[in-house]
């Protein structure tokens, strides 16, 4: 299962059929559309790609913070 720190994670048994679990509040959604997955992947996909690794993420979010009190 890829995605454990994600809301999609990919459910792969070996072969296809693969499905897709959609982590949102207050319910999760599971997919099994193989367009549908390979778009919502493309998606995740970008976003990661642009995102900061989580500990660059926190001392951004302290910084901004830290900013806005002075």
């Amino acid at each position: 299962m890829q995605g454990r720190r994600s809301p999609l994670a990919h459910l792969r048994t070996g072969r296809p059929p693969y499905a897709a679990h959609l982590g949102a509040q207050p319910h999760g959604r599971t997919v099994d559309e193989p367009r549908t997955i390979a778009a919502l992947t493309a998606r995740y996909d970008a976003i990661r790609a642009e995102a900061l690794p989580f500990k660059q993420s926190v001392k951004l979010l302290e910084r901004v913070v830290t900013q806005r009190g002075s």
